[in-house]
C-alpha cells in the first residue's frame, strides 16, 4: 500500500505506474501519484497546450514512422469489425461531413499515388469557397454545395495537391476540364 500525493488516499501498489528511479537492489521505484491523479493531471495540462501537444504528437509520428505504422496495423487486424461499425455509424449520421473528409482523402490518395506531394484540410476548402465568392473558378456560376475540389495543374500532369493548385469548380466544368491545365481549359 502507499498513499498518492495527489488524492493523499493510500492506494494499492498496482495502482502506481513504475518510476524511472531504481534502487541499489535493482528494484525500480513506485510513482508518487497515482495513475488516476496523472491521468488528470495529463488531461488538465493538454487542455492549457493543444497546440504544443498536437506538435510535439507530429514530431513523435515523423521520427517513428515505421513503429506508428506497425501499432496501427496491429490495432487494426484486432479491431477491424469495430472500427467498420463506428464508422459506418458516424457516416450515416454525418452524411455531408462524411463526403467532405471522402473528397480530400481521395485527392490525398491520388497526390500520394503519384508522388507529387502536397495536402490541404477542410478549413482550407472553406476559406477557399469564400474567396471564390461560392461561385465556380471558370464560369462564376454559384455553386452552393455542389462542387468539385479541381486541380488547377492536374495530379496526371505533375500538379501539386496544395491549396495554392486548388479550386472549387462547378461540376460541368471540373468533368469537362479533363487533364487540361486552368489556363488550357479557360483559353478552349
Amino acid at each position: 500500500m502507499k498513499v498518492c500525493r495527489g488524492c493523499k488516499k493510500e492506494k494499492e501498489d498496482f495502482k502506481f505506474n513504475l518510476s524511472d528511479y531504481i534502487y541499489k537492489d535493482g528494484t525500480r521505484a513506485l510513482r508518487s501519484h497515482c495513475n488516476a491523479c496523472r491521468s488528470a493531471g495529463a488531461r488538465r495540462w493538454y487542455s492549457g497546450h493543444k497546440e504544443q501537444a498536437k506538435a510535439s504528437k507530429q514530431i513523435y509520428i515523423e521520427k517513428n514512422a515505421e513503429v506508428v505504422a506497425k501499432r496501427r496495423r496491429r490495432y487494426t487486424a484486432t479491431h477491424g469489425e469495430e472500427n467498420r461499425a463506428r464508422a459506418a455509424k458516424w457516416y450515416a449520421e454525418n452524411p455531408e461531413r462524411g463526403k467532405a473528409n471522402a473528397k480530400i482523402a481521395n485527392h490525398k490518395r491520388r497526390a500520394r499515388i503519384a508522388k507529387v506531394g502536397g495536402s490541404f484540410t477542410k478549413s482550407n476548402i472553406r476559406d477557399l469557397y469564400a474567396t471564390q465568392g461560392a461561385r465556380c473558378y471558370y464560369c462564376s456560376i454559384s455553386i452552393e454545395d455542389k462542387y468539385h475540389i479541381d486541380h488547377m495543374n492536374p495530379i496526371s500532369r505533375s500538379g501539386s495537391n496544395w491549396i495554392d493548385n486548388i479550386c472549387l469548380a462547378c461540376v460541368r466544368c471540373n468533368l469537362s476540364k479533363h487533364t487540361k491545365t486552368a489556363k488550357e481549359f479557360m483559353n478552349v
